[in-house]
């Protein structure tokens, strides 16, 4: 993943998966948070555009950083 995709897919991320009553769902959004996560340690490892897009209850904070 580039930084543009990685950009694209935090705009397109189902945030609130975990609130999905189908378990496939869930489990597609856990794996999707998985890679972006990857991804934010690699091309963004100050976080900061994952905190521009993410809600409250998935921002990184300063010691989650690395």
């Amino acid at each position: 993943m580039n930084l543009e995709q990685y950009k694209q897919a935090l705009l397109d991320h189902d945030w609130y998966f975990k609130y999905a009553d189908d378990y496939k769902t869930f489990q597609a959004g856990q794996r999707a948070l998985d890679a972006l996560r990857k991804s934010q340690r690699q091309l963004d490892p100050q976080a900061y555009l994952w905190n521009e897009q993410a809600p409250s209850d998935y921002q990184i904070t300063t010691n989650e950083r690395s």
